[in-house]
């Protein structure tokens, strides 16, 4: 199966963020090592050509020279077309450093950027500034990487419309291809979580950022391909589309999610644990179940700006348009040559609107 994706969790960072809940701890170079050997013959095991490869966080630009050699070579050969993404953090890399990662195969990056402004990453506890974005993307730039995509976080306490503005300007004047742009969500268990950081957001203050976002994203040749994702013409992220297509997937590392054969499946949250179990020749993978039915792929299709071809709904077909058609007279949805998709304000609505429509 060439067009399965590879998902990598490189589950190390030098200090955890404040609102992230993603599983990723600091570690020392022996573990770090020790984990990529294990990962790295987890999927020298899978003996697969990959359709696309994406390496997340976490910080995998953390990773010394050795340790990239090492996941690249047990990846192989791939095809040529291949999609090969990391995440960066901006303080991390230097021109040289991403210079070694377009030798070893890498040709796209996700820098995660969030803010240009000194006083919301400081609030976001990232360790980089403004400046090392400007720095980060130059190197890339000098490094040969064409491909490059800027996450961006919106609905932050204190952020203005010149912040979102200047972002978007950032984006048109540095030729960035892609953008994704995330609403701060307080979960339960971070910092932010405990120290009563949702109380601080305003809601109708996160609509008025996102709309504005999207306006002016368009305004400088980027359209809207999915909730958060923005990018100019043929440079959609191609891993990620497959998870909103329902095309299969493996996850490596702990914490990892899979979609593969009709089954989902994940691998425990336990680095420890993870590294014992590959070097025993135990398979992590755990909590199989049946995934793919037409509820799940109704749910990931409509965070597409393309949304759901209702022929694919059978005999469900005249009830969603029947629920649907509430929201297409509130200016939420639309239905447009049978595809039913969500309007720009129907996306901040969507988690509620779809519980409604599939569940």
């Amino acid at each position: 199966m060439n067009n399965c994706g590879l998902y990598i969790h490189i589950p190390f960072c030098k200090s955890k963020c404040p609102y992230c809940d993603f599983y990723s701890g600091y570690g020392e170079k022996e573990e770090i090592d020790r984990y990529i050997k294990a990962a790295a013959r987890q999927i020298r095991e899978e003996k697969r050509l990959w359709g696309s490869v994406f390496f997340g966080g976490g910080t995998p630009s953390l990773l010394n020279k050795e340790n990239w050699e090492e996941l690249m070579y047990a990846i192989g050969e791939t095809s040529l077309s291949a999609e090969m993404t990391t995440e960066v953090n901006p303080g991390d890399v230097s021109e040289d450093y991403l210079k070694m990662l377009k030798e070893v195969g890498i040709n796209r990056l996700s820098i995660g950027a969030q803010s240009l402004k000194d006083k919301l990453l400081l609030f976001l506890g990232r360790r980089h500034t403004a400046k090392d974005i400007h720095l980060a993307v130059d190197a890339a730039k000098k490094a040969g990487f064409e491909n490059i995509s800027l996450d961006f976080m919106l609905g932050l306490p204190n952020q203005t419309q010149e912040d979102i503005k200047a972002a978007v300007n950032f984006l048109k004047e540095h030729k960035i291809s892609h953008a994704s742009a995330y609403i701060l969500k307080v979960e339960e268990g971070t910092p932010f979580f405990k120290n009563g950081i949702a109380d601080l957001l305003d809601e109708d203050d996160i609509c008025e950022k996102y709309l504005l976002f999207c306006s002016e994203i368009e305004k400088v040749g980027f359209s809207q391909y999915e909730i958060s994702n923005f990018s100019l013409s043929g440079k959609e992220s191609k891993h990620n589309l497959k998870y909103w297509k329902s095309e299969p997937y493996l996850g490596i590392g702990p914490g990892a999610h899979s979609f593969l054969n009709g089954k989902r499946f994940f691998i425990e949250p336990n680095r420890k644990a993870y590294i014992e179990k590959i070097e025993a020749g135990i398979s992590p993978f755990t909590g199989f179940e049946d995934g793919g039915d037409f509820k799940e792929y109704a749910m990931l299709r409509l965070r597409l700006k393309e949304g759901l071809d209702l022929k694919t709904a059978g005999e469900r077909e005249k009830d969603i348009r029947k629920k649907a058609s509430v929201y297409i007279k509130a200016g939420l949805m639309e239905i447009e040559e049978n595809r039913l998709r969500f309007t720009r304000t129907g996306f901040l609505l969507s988690n509620t609107i779809i519980s409604n429509l599939i569940f």
